[in-house]
């Protein structure tokens, strides 16, 4: 399993549009193969804050299967254009080496 955790704040005149794109981009992410869940979060104290909790089966379906979609070139658009410069982070995550699900022993990479 690989974890990415992307946190971004979305300008304010952008929210509209971040909420009718990220939902597009979550169910497309999610028809994926190797997509295991792609999940939306939102600050209920600033609704311009979001999270997006994404799981993929092994690293080479997000670097190489997810990064290579319509949908997510479609979703770099957005963001260049309706997150706040500075605001976004990613973070990626592999399970504990030594735990079931740590067996495979993968490496992070950014988004």
């Amino acid at each position: 399993m690989f974890v990415v955790i992307v946190s971004f704040t979305a300008r304010e005149e952008s929210l509209a549009e971040v909420h009718r794109e990220i939902a597009r981009n979550a169910r497309a992410s999610e028809a994926e193969p190797g997509c295991l869940s792609f999940t939306v979060l939102q600050d209920p104290q600033d609704p311009r804050a979001f999270v997006l909790y994404e799981q993929y089966r092994d690293e080479r379906a997000f670097t190489e299967e997810h990064r290579s979609t319509p949908h997510y070139e479609r979703w770099k658009a957005v963001e260049r254009r309706c997150v706040i410069d500075g605001s976004r982070s990613v973070r990626t995550l592999v399970p504990q080496a030594g735990t079931p699900a740590g067996a495979q022993g993968q490496h992070g990479v950014g988004a």
